[in-house]
């Protein structure tokens, strides 16, 4: 069997764990599939004392977009934007950008019972939301939204 050492974590693993890559020399991603995953979702994850930090006027070295909007909201109705700009050292568009821009504070089984209630289709709720039509059937059935499958009926012989 095949292995593979990962250049992120330095585990040294079988060829299954690692993603195709048909540009890699050998194939495969470089990173194995447990840190591409952690990856994928690291931007969406707020580190509560970097955003502290950086409401404080000392931020790190690198923020994830999230936490930039969480310092930026923090500061909003302290500071003007320029001060933002000068505690935050993020650029000027940026703090515009994160001050115009609201954060979805609806969770998506939340916005899936509202258009199931307003009748929209689950292919439309499904591409508004970035989800699988299977999901969303699957939220609007736990809700009560989806209606249940007729058991019984029988095809009639033509």
């Amino acid at each position: 069997m095949r292995t593979k050492t990962c250049t992120r974590c330095r585990r040294t693993r079988g060829i299954g764990f690692f993603y195709r890559r048909c540009v890699s020399p050998d194939g495969y991603r470089p990173e194995c599939k447990d840190c591409s995953r952690d990856g994928a979702h690291r931007r969406h994850r707020i580190d509560e004392m970097a955003v502290e930090r950086t409401v404080a006027g000392d931020p790190p070295e690198r923020l994830t977009p999230a936490e930039k909007r969480a310092a930026v909201q923090g500061l909003a109705g302290r500071l003007t934007p320029v001060q933002i700009v000068e505690r935050t050292g993020l650029s000027y568009d940026s703090v515009q950008y994160y001050l115009q821009t609201e954060q979805p504070q609806q969770p998506k089984a939340d916005r899936v019972a509202e258009l199931a209630v307003e009748r929209v289709p689950t292919k439309v709720i499904a591409r508004q939301l970035g989800m699988s039509p299977v999901t969303v059937r699957a939220l609007r059935r736990e809700m009560g939204l989806e209606p249940q499958p007729a058991q019984g009926l029988e095809r009639s012989a033509a």
